[in-house]
């Protein structure tokens, strides 16, 4: 699942035997407790609130069947690799 439409279509074309659903993960399309596990790989960081991130964590766990899994990746952005752009003398 998604929520861009045009990559969506890109995945549609690469991996023609495979299912990609367009949705918010605001407004999961799904009834409760539909999944056993979920997987949420890169895309939280792309919320732009707390608040919502909660919401959308929210929505997976409505999803998520009573004793299901998440498996969350999130971006560790302080790794040393990336400390030039967020640590800036003054």
């Amino acid at each position: 699942m998604d929520f861009s439409a045009s990559l969506l279509a890109e995945a549609r074309h690469a991996h023609r035997k495979t299912t990609f659903i367009e949705g918010d993960i605001l407004n999961l399309p799904f009834q409760d407790g539909t999944f056993d596990i979920i997987f949420s790989i890169a895309s939280l960081h792309h919320i732009p609130s707390k608040n919502l991130r909660e919401k959308a964590l929210q929505e997976i766990n409505r999803v998520l069947k009573p004793n299901g899994h998440l498996v969350l990746m999130v971006w560790n952005l302080w790794q040393k690799r990336y400390a030039k752009h967020f640590v800036r003398s003054v």
